[in-house]
């Protein structure tokens, strides 16, 4: 049996009934208690819902910019209602407007502003510019600043005009229109390449031979390193050594010999990495030790 009409976590109780069409000798109810868990307990979102300011005498959409979205249900914003709403837009002062909503699992969410009758008028409205990659949908910016013929400023929602899938499924840069408090703003959406994975590291240097390289103690070799694609994400590189002891390097690929031995310089990038033989030498090792002379 499947239950398609409960919403609430909670305990109820279902009732069967039953007869014998046969001979009717029996028949009766059960009554049988039943708990019911709903996995959705995450409430909705309201947006848009900043305190702000309206022109004494002006008409004020409370619903302007105000959206309510649900990770279920999607976009309920039908579904908000105003339990308190004081508003006299005709009397200078600052009221309170209340919102509330409900998931269809009757998570809820409530929100209120305040919103201050001024003699003061709306002058300007200015978005932030968003970033995406290519091949996803922006996330468009949920407010646009205000700034008012007094010098004040607040936040409003905005209500975006939708933006097709070929407008982001190339690297650039678009513009997409939108509406607060019956004024258009816009938004620069500014589209990236996607991030290519690193394949391989490779390490390179002058003095590097046949894949080796060959030092004297305290001299020093610069090493680059480079990774494909060409196009991957841009990389950083972290230098490393496997003896310490017998050389260091610098993060700027700087490897400075220490004493004589064979050890690794590493290079990495994400999860790729590559190596480079050292071999540290003595310096001067045709020179003899020194020697004491006694006169």
């Amino acid at each position: 049996m499947t239950w398609t009409n409960v919403s609430r976590s909670g305990k109820y109780s279902f009732t069967f009934s039953e007869s014998d069409n046969w001979d009717y000798l029996f028949s009766g109810k059960v009554r049988q208690p039943v708990t019911v868990n709903q996995t959705d307990k995450t409430a909705p979102v309201i947006t848009g819902v900043y305190d702000t300011y309206s022109t004494i005498d002006q008409p004020y959409d409370w619903m302007d910019g105000v959206k309510a979205t649900d990770d279920v249900d999607g976009d309920i914003t039908d579904r908000i209602q105003i339990p308190k709403n004081t508003l006299d837009i005709h009397k200078l002062g600052t009221y309170a407007i209340q919102y509330y909503v409900e998931d269809n699992a009757q998570n809820k969410t409530w929100s209120g502003r305040k919103v201050t009758v001024t003699n003061a008028t709306l002058d300007s409205l200015i978005s932030y510019s968003v970033t995406t990659k290519v091949g996803t949908a922006p996330t468009l910016p949920v407010y646009a600043k205000a700034t008012w013929s007094d010098g004040k400023t607040s936040y409003e929602g905005v209500t975006w005009e939708s933006v097709p899938a070929e407008q982001y499924n190339k690297a650039g840069s678009f513009i997409v229109q939108g509406t607060s408090r019956g004024k258009k703003v816009t938004t620069t959406v500014y589209v990236e390449k996607k991030d290519i994975p690193i394949d391989s590291v490779a390490i390179n240097g002058d003095q590097i031979v046949s894949g080796s390289l060959q030092l004297n103690t305290q001299a020093k070799a610069t090493l680059k390193a480079s990774t494909l694609p060409a196009d991957a994400k841009e990389p950083t590189i972290t230098w490393s050594v496997k003896d310490t002891s017998i050389a260091s390097v610098d993060q700027k690929g700087t490897v400075t010999a220490i004493k004589p031995g064979t050890t690794e310089v590493i290079a990495t990038a994400d999860d790729k990495t590559a190596s480079v033989k050292l071999t540290v030498r003595q310096r001067f090792p045709d020179v003899p030790p020194e020697r004491t002379v006694r006169q």
